[in-house]
């Protein structure tokens, strides 16, 4: 998981195996992508708060529409399987992580949000990251005194064999 600044035209690195997932947080971002296999190429356009979803074989170039452009990237390989999602904060959540690997959470607003895992506090603000390691049951608590949104980020490791 990674937060990346676009200045201008760029290609994205290729990452065959990898699937990604990028959420963009400020700007627009016009992509061009050549997925190969005899497939058109496509420009497509992703707006504050779009998710976009790709292979890391696919030829891509970006280009920042409105600039500049501040992505968060979520990359997953080798049968870990990933979720990237906007939620809304405007008072609480309370939820217990049932099977997610590790779980990512990155402040969108300029708000302060306090995470509760067990008996431990932290506080967020915009653009802090909070990784949590997963284990069964573990409750968390996500609260903003304010409107907030915020990207939540999950890993889950592949099945046993």
């Amino acid at each position: 998981i990674a937060e990346t600044l676009a200045w201008a035209e760029w290609p994205f690195t290729p990452l065959p195996g990898v699937d990604r997932k990028t959420l963009i947080v400020k700007g627009t971002l016009e992509v061009t992508e050549d997925k190969g296999e005899n497939t058109a190429i496509e420009t497509r356009q992703f707006k504050q708060n779009d998710i976009y979803t790709f292979k890391g074989n696919w030829t891509i170039k970006g280009k920042a529409v409105d600039w500049p452009v501040t992505d968060f990237n979520l990359m997953t390989t080798k049968g870990y399987m990933g979720s990237l999602k906007v939620e809304q904060i405007s008072q609480e959540i309370s939820g217990v992580l049932l099977s997610a690997f590790k779980t990512g959470i990155y402040v969108l607003d300029d708000s302060e949000v306090t995470i509760e895992i067990g008996s431990d506090t932290y506080t967020l603000s915009q653009g802090d990251f909070i990784l949590i390691d997963g284990e069964e049951n573990k409750e968390i608590k996500i609260s903003s005194t304010e409107n907030c949104k915020i990207a939540l980020a999950e890993v889950f490791a592949p099945p046993s064999s």
